[in-house]
């Protein structure tokens, strides 16, 4: 009886378990789907089990509050169970913030082979403005240490002889204690610090209290006269929240015009829609145009940059700068110069990591030029964006992330000997009179390339599902057109492809479900070179006449617990670079293994070093690493019996511990391929007596 009552407490408590996590898990997605993205963390995290959906939000909600170490983290985890290329980008993009350029430049390129986007890889890009090669121009950068905080402060603009920001420093009382769910901390105010006489601010105070509500506001954009301000603010009217059809309340431009000392009660602009975000005001210096970011429909990413005119009294519909200026990512933080430069942060474009500063000047045409990267000092790894100039350019402020600030963001203040401007500014002769007005825009394509990556206080658009099928354009082309893409790569690895040396070359594809015979015809040449494995060993060089060029791809070996290139496999990848050499269509994977011991998340880790070092000696040699793909499985495809807790030989284990070569691109059909299982020549021993850890 006594055994029946403790089954039966037990039962129940399992139960009252059961319903907490349950709970706890239904709330996390509630909090999560309102974009309570940093609260819903400890909810999600703390589940008794993490599924894949779980790791994803995860990793999107540390990616949307910056948190770029946790976000690889989680993201890391999330890649080897997916071929969403949105995930390859958002590791990628929190490597390159981690200053991890190598591993994350191929999660890029795998990103791109899937989407064919090249704006992360495409180096013939303008990288950096002209003036950070000019010896003579002195640039200094500075943390405005009086008025940053241990919280968030950013979006720095120019009033009167003040410089107003937002910051969350503030725990405003309107809020009765409410927080952000985004972020989990207080709501973003509109700050103000005067300047000293030594040009130093002081402590900072809120900039109106007839402005601040209970909820966000800011960032702010005052016009030349200083008596007109437009500033983004949640939608919130009359003292109540206006959601969406989601229950979302999004974010809105407003303006308000100073009367005497005081600022009047707050209007939303004509174009703003509940739907939707419109956030980050430019303010033109004639006062006539606004410029803005927004993910409304129509847009090429994420945010999109946009403008509206004022004629007769009223904002005009709002205008896309079109896809010149926009990328599949995020176009935020629009300031348009007095001159007409635009300037503005991005994370859809080749450059230094996370939020890019990036500027675009007009041309004689009064059409956009190509848009620049800002370049260092003004760049760093992590996000730097929300750039101000003064009227000559020769200094200005910024916010960053970067390392050394005192919170999250950080204001910045720069000063130059000579005006910020590039070679192709100085060019052109600029009407600092010209109406904005009278410069038409763009023609824009509106197809819509949505991503769901978001910047400071932005709702995600999550067009995931859209991308989950997305196939390579890289494939293996064959003379009846049957193609292998990078899709069923999977299945090509545990084939064996071999290759008669005959004029018209059968290769013959081989696994447990199928067997295809494809005929390549053979361009014959006088003089080829080949590569061939005697005794499955030694690769050397060999002349063919008639029958082609062959690629015989050896296993890579590496030593006990390390990733470095071994001596007896240098001259494999030597081989490979002649290939490659010769051949430049040619694009090649690199699926680099370990042995099972060990525990799963530190072999996976070692398996990529592995893939990598591959991938890093080849570019030495000259190889373009747009044409090389590393790629890490850990511990998952051991080749024999010796998985955990098996006893093993030290020449089992060294047979796990490999890279395998796969040819996954190439245009030529004149070349043989054989994938060998060659045995290694050295065997690494691991210390016999060590103690393993196998969680």
């Amino acid at each position: 009886m006594k055994h029946i009552k403790i089954k039966i407490i037990s039962f129940f408590i399992l139960l009252i378990s059961g319903c907490a996590i349950a709970q706890n898990k239904k709330a996390a997605l509630s909090i999560y789907h309102k974009h309570g993205y940093k609260a819903s963390i400890p909810l999600l995290e703390n589940s008794a089990q993490t599924s894949f959906d779980d790791k994803e939000k995860i990793a999107n909600s540390y990616r949307l509050n910056h948190d770029t170490e946790n976000a690889e983290f989680w993201f890391q985890l999330i890649v080897e169970e997916t071929t969403n290329p949105l995930h390859y980008l958002y590791y990628a993009q929190a490597l390159q913030s981690n200053e991890k350029d190598e591993l994350a430049n191929q999660y890029f390129l795998m990103y791109e082979n899937i989407t064919g986007n090249t704006m992360y890889t495409d180096r013939s890009s303008p990288l950096v403005m002209e003036y950070n090669t000019n010896k003579k121009n002195t640039l200094q950068v500075t943390n405005v240490s009086e008025i940053n905080s241990e919280k968030i402060d950013f979006s720095p603009a120019y009033y009167e002889d003040n410089i107003i920001f937002v910051s969350n420093r503030y725990n405003n009382k309107l809020s009765n204690g409410i927080k952000d769910l985004w972020t989990n901390e207080n709501f973003m105010t509109i700050w103000s610090a005067s300047k000293k006489s030594d040009g130093t601010l002081n402590e900072p105070v809120i900039f109106s209290k007839s402005i601040t509500t209970k909820y966000n506001e800011g960032p702010i954009s005052v016009n030349r006269d200083g008596d007109k301000i437009f500033f983004t603010r949640n939608d919130y009217r009359k003292g109540k929240r206006k959601n969406n059809s989601k229950g979302v309340m999004k974010l809105e431009i407003y303006r308000s015009v100073k009367i005497g000392d005081l600022w009047t009660t707050p209007k939303a602009l004509e174009f703003n829609s509940s739907e939707y975000d419109e956030a980050h005001p430019s303010i033109s210096y004639n006062g006539d145009r606004l410029y803005f970011s927004s993910n409304r429909e129509g847009g090429f990413g994420g945010m999109d940059l946009y403008y509206s005119d004022f004629v007769n009294g009223k904002w005009t519909e709002p205008v896309n700068l079109g896809e010149k200026i926009n990328t599949p990512g995020n176009d935020v933080f629009p300031n348009i110069h007095k001159d007409g430069t635009l300037y503005f942060a991005s994370n859809g474009r080749l450059g230094f990591g996370g939020l890019d500063m990036y500027q675009v000047s007009r041309n004689e045409n009064k059409e956009w030029n190509k848009v620049v990267n800002m370049g260092q000092p003004f760049n760093s790894p992590k996000d730097d964006f929300a750039l101000v100039l003064n009227e000559s350019k020769t200094e200005g402020y910024f916010t960053s992330a970067r390392k050394g600030g005192h919170g999250l963001d950080d204001i910045y203040m720069f000063k130059s000997d000579n005006p910020i401007v590039t070679k192709q500014d100085l060019k052109k002769e600029v009407d600092i009179n010209l109406s904005d007005s009278e410069i038409e825009s763009n023609k824009i394509d509106t197809e819509v390339i949505q991503s769901k990556n978001l910047d400071h206080s932005i709702p995600p658009v999550d067009k995931t599902t859209e991308m989950k099928n997305s196939k390579s354009d890289i494939t293996l082309k064959t003379k009846n057109t049957n193609q292998v893409d990078k899709n069923n790569l999977n299945t090509l690895s545990d084939s064996k492809i071999t290759a008669p040396h005959t004029k018209n070359e059968k290769i013959e594809f081989e696994n447990s479900s199928s067997k295809e015979l494809r005929t390549i015809p053979k361009k014959q040449s006088k003089e080829e070179t080949a590569l061939k494995i005697e005794n499955k060993n030694t690769v050397i060089l060999e002349d063919k006449s008639e029958s082609g060029i062959v690629l015989e791809a050896p296993y890579i070996y590496y030593d006990f617990n390390s990733s470095y290139i071994r001596n007896d496999v240098k001259k494999y990848l030597d081989h490979v670079v002649n290939f490659m050499t010769q051949y430049p269509s040619v694009i090649l994977q690199f699926r680099s293994h370990t042995d099972s011991r060990g525990s799963e998340s530190y072999n996976q880790l070692l398996s990529q070093k592995r893939a990598n070092s591959v991938v890093q000696y080849l570019t030495q040699q000259g190889i373009s690493p747009k044409r090389l793909i590393a790629k890490g499985y850990g511990e998952k495809k051991i080749r024999n019996k010796c998985g955990n807790f098996i006893e093993c030989s030290e020449e089992e284990h060294q047979y796990n511990r490999r890279t395998e070569i796969r040819v996954i691109g190439l245009d030529q059909q004149n070349i043989e391929i054989k994938y060998l299982e060659n045995l290694p020549r050295e065997v690494d021993r691991a210390d016999p007596n060590r103690e393993w850890d196998w969680n």
